[in-house]
């Protein structure tokens, strides 16, 4: 962008390695810490966007950052979605980073953020479908890519049939799952990301041509009776193809919202936050900063947020509604915690994880609160 926004730096006195009040040791090792972000609007991907964290890593001596999948090792990529790259850092969707957890990734949260975005089912204007009760005994569309470590992609539409089913006394049982195996692998669909996005460049668009090729196709020539769609996906194939939401989770009680993108856990590597807390920290002031700069120019970032996600910004508007900034705080809200567990459970019963584990040993607000606190106190 031509008036990048540039942040202060944190104070000298606080330790990239030791916290926020310890002296900074001397050294000459350099820690290669690595990052990754998913398509949706958080506060981190604002923070590099608007360049705070290229800022800051650049006055911390002994550290480098780059993004996974800046990487030309097709394993260091894949961590996008298993969490197991070293000194790594990851703010996305919760369904890999639970299966990330439960695999023996050893991960903490350090903070989640909320968007509410749709979350439909949707059916051609003249399939005669209106309602979700009118869902009994169809064909319901998921894409199947049984060779990935973890198909969240597959996860994320069960999840919105199941909610859907569940909310007029049905289940899965009663809908017919059609499978469509897809054979690309999901790094693939992954964008190059740098540490700051210039220009009008997207920072993580790309959302690969699955959605047409493999899913809206099916359900045009009939194949399929309904699909499952996200976001602003959703919004793009109503407007632009007439396709009819019978069901939006989005329009539930909180409690009920819990799918993929909803909580968005920000994670790391549980050795990095034990070995280098002051890093994180910092790295955690300047996504606290990011989130104050949003508010006080909220134009200014829906076009950077519309700038990462390569969106229009009147789409962005209405895929994430009026509360966007507002939603982008990171936090361990108690909706947010238990949205998180019900995902644990979600992803347990169906076998995508061996077994469920208690949210609450996963999640780590110490880093927040001291980021928080070093924030009070000037340093950002």
């Amino acid at each position: 962008m031509g008036n990048q926004h540039r942040g202060l730096g944190l104070s000298s006195t606080i330790s990239a390695g030791n916290g926020l009040n310890a002296p900074a040791a001397a050294s000459t090792a350099t820690t290669q810490a690595w990052f990754t972000r998913c398509p949706v609007p958080t506060s981190f991907a604002l923070a590099l966007r608007r360049g705070l964290v290229e800022d800051e890593v650049a006055r911390q001596p002994g550290y480098t950052l780059a993004a996974l999948q800046s990487s030309g090792d097709a394993k260091v990529q894949q961590s996008h979605y298993t969490h197991t790259q070293p000194n790594s850092l990851r703010h996305g969707g919760n369904i890999p980073a639970i299966y990330a957890q439960a695999s023996g990734a050893d991960t903490r949260v350090i903070g989640l953020s909320t968007i509410r975005q749709p979350q439909t089912v949707l059916v051609s204007p003249d399939s005669g479908i209106r309602s979700v009760r009118d869902l009994l005994g169809r064909r319901l569309l998921v894409l199947r890519r049984a060779h990935e470590a973890i198909d969240f992609a597959y996860y994320t539409a069960l999840r919105t049939y199941e909610v859907a089913l569940n909310s007029v006394g049905f289940g899965l049982s009663d809908v017919e799952i059609v499978e469509v195996p897809v054979a690309g692998a999901y790094i693939d669909d992954r964008p190059r990301q740098k540490l700051s996005s210039q220009g009008a460049e997207p920072g993580v668009e790309g959302r690969g041509v699955s959605t047409w090729t493999h899913t809206v196709l099916p359900l045009i020539r009939g194949e399929v009776d309904a699909i499952a769609s996200a976001g602003p996906t959703s919004v793009q194939l109503q407007a632009q193809l007439g396709l009819h939401a019978v069901f939006d989770q989005a329009q539930l009680a909180p409690a009920l919202q819990a799918n993929n993108s909803h909580p968005l856990p920000f994670t790391v590597n549980a050795r990095f936050l034990d070995e280098h807390p002051g890093f994180i920290d910092r790295l955690l002031q300047r996504t606290l900063q990011a989130e104050r700069e949003a508010q006080a120019d909220p134009d200014g970032a829906i076009h950077q947020i519309a700038l990462e996600l390569g969106l229009s910004e009147r789409v962005v508007r209405q895929a994430y509604g009026p509360h966007l900034l507002d939603n982008l705080a990171v936090g361990f809200d108690p909706q947010a915690i238990s949205g998180l567990q019900a995902q644990i459970d979600f992803l347990a019963r169906h076998g995508a994880i061996a077994k469920a584990f208690d949210v609450n040993s996963w999640l780590a607000p110490e880093a927040l609160a001291r980021a928080r606190l070093g924030a009070s106190q000037g340093n950002h």
